[in-house]
């Protein structure tokens, strides 16, 4: 499928890819109870609309008794072939949905300094990702880290 990426998101994910190979061999090295893969995946809905997902996501095999036993990072887009959308998050799966940090919110436009600033804060998302499967349960309330300028922070 990636023959159907546009340009700019198959250097995108080049890069990342690169980087997130080498954080699950070295997560895998350390957290040998946990299986970690690292996809990605296109789709397009019934709209039209298309979009495509980058994720290093953590499984614990030995949790047969707990309800949550997933935490992905993912770098997630939408409308990639109008009006690119982006959200990167660190984010434990159903029911919980805790989510650990992620880059500004949700459905930002993407673009150039979107993908420079991204860059620059992945270190962070990936020490919060490294910090989730260390404790192994998302925590009881809500532990936001929100990475980026929001409007409410902006001087």
């Amino acid at each position: 499928m990636k023959d159907v990426l546009p340009d700019w998101l198959k250097v995108f994910e080049s890069t990342l890819l690169e980087i997130l190979e080498k954080t699950k061999c070295r997560l895998a090295s350390n957290f040998p109870d946990v299986k970690i893969s690292l996809y990605g995946d296109y789709w397009v809905q019934a709209n039209g609309s298309d979009g495509y997902i980058i994720a290093l996501s953590c499984h614990w095999p030995a949790h047969l008794q707990k309800e949550i036993d997933l935490v992905d990072f993912s770098a997630y887009f939408t409308d990639i072939r109008t009006q690119p959308k982006f959200t990167s998050d660190v984010c434990w799966a159903h029911p919980s949905g805790y989510i650990e940090a992620e880059f500004k919110g949700e459905n930002i436009l993407f673009d150039d300094a979107t993908a420079a600033e991204f860059f620059r804060h992945l270190p962070k998302l990936i020490a919060a990702l490294e910090v989730a499967i260390t404790r192994g349960d998302p925590v009881s309330t809500r532990a936001e880290l929100v990475i980026g300028l929001q409007p409410e922070n902006i001087t």
